[in-house]
């Protein structure tokens, strides 16, 4: 095969940055430039694109290396080990991409979409499909399930603190396509409009993307 050639011929840091990379991937799915804990890895994958993608397609894995959004990703080629979704957590990815796509056309020399945790909940309100915000300890499970996935990183303050401030990772525009956003914006709409404001849990978790 030729990536072992390919390999073989790799020096011993190669290798270990090689290995790394591979269980980063698998980890956390996404490794991002703008991350530096991710920077040298992505340089590494570029470099050797060819030899991790056919390694991983072995275990049954699909590398991307998407070069505009200087992100690396690793999907299951058999449509398998997704990760699924509660309710909630849909509806803070669906606010995370709208609030990404927002920002970014406003976005002019800051190299990287910040957002605070207090414009999430406010945006989660304005939905206007729940009687209540999720509790605190739910929303730092979904915040900390995104950012193991580096969907997003906390850059200054805690979890329990609104005015605290989260990267937002053009991640979210993989993980999230715009026909999954808009079917999913349609069935709140729906829901609210048949119903006024709905408990979360009426929403059945089928529906989620």
């Amino acid at each position: 095969m030729e990536w072992m050639k390919t390999y073989e011929n790799l020096t011993e840091k190669e290798k270990e940055d090689f290995a790394l990379t591979v269980n980063r991937l698998l980890a956390q799915t996404y490794l991002v430039y703008y991350n530096d804990d991710d920077t040298r890895l992505y340089r590494f994958v570029e470099r050797y694109h060819e030899l991790i993608k056919e390694y991983m397609h072995i275990g049954g894995w699909k590398v991307s290396l998407h070069r505009d959004f200087r992100i690396v990703s690793v999907s299951s080629a058999l449509d398998k080990n997704r990760l699924h979704l509660t309710i909630e957590e849909t509806m803070f990815l669906y606010i995370l991409r709208l609030l990404y796509d927002e920002k970014l056309k406003e976005l002019t020399l800051a190299p990287q979409i910040t957002v605070t945790i207090q414009e999430l909940q406010d945006n989660y309100v304005s939905l206007q499909i729940s009687k209540r915000l999720p509790t605190k300890d739910t929303m730092k499970k979904t915040l900390r399930i995104f950012e193991k996935h580096s969907l997003i990183k906390l850059v200054q303050g805690n979890y329990d603190n609104p005015e605290s401030i989260l990267i937002i990772y053009p991640t979210v525009t993989i993980a999230t396509t715009i026909q999954a956003i808009e079917e999913f914006s349609t069935k709140l709409l729906e829901k609210s409009k048949s119903k006024g404001d709905v408990d979360i849990e009426e929403i059945d978790e089928s529906e989620v993307y």
